[in-house]
């Protein structure tokens, strides 16, 4: 909430991302890349966490737990072997 109120005394937008390709953490953080699962290797496991994203604004943690994330925008990144597809497939 911090940052929001910064950028409104600044009159500036602010916009929250999440990631379609990544796993996060029990704390709503991304799990960092020397975790094995931290990204995700199929198209159906990322189609599925950006459908939660969209329709419940949450993830699944790598975990288990149902975790709240709010997301204005998704990402996908661009560095992975599925991000040509992720694209094509989110963008149908």
């Amino acid at each position: 909430r911090r940052y929001q109120d910064l950028a409104a005394t600044y009159g500036i937008q602010l916009w929250f991302e999440a990631f379609v390709d990544r796993a996060y953490d029990d704390s709503g953080r991304l799990t960092p890349r020397s975790v094995s699962g931290s990204s995700l290797t199929t198209i159906e496991q990322i189609e599925q966490q950006a459908l939660m994203l969209i329709e419940e604004q949450a993830v699944i943690s790598l975990s288990g737990q149902k975790i709240a994330i709010h997301a204005d925008t998704l990402c996908i990144h661009g560095d992975g072997a599925l991000s040509l597809p992720t694209a094509q497939v989110l963008s149908a």
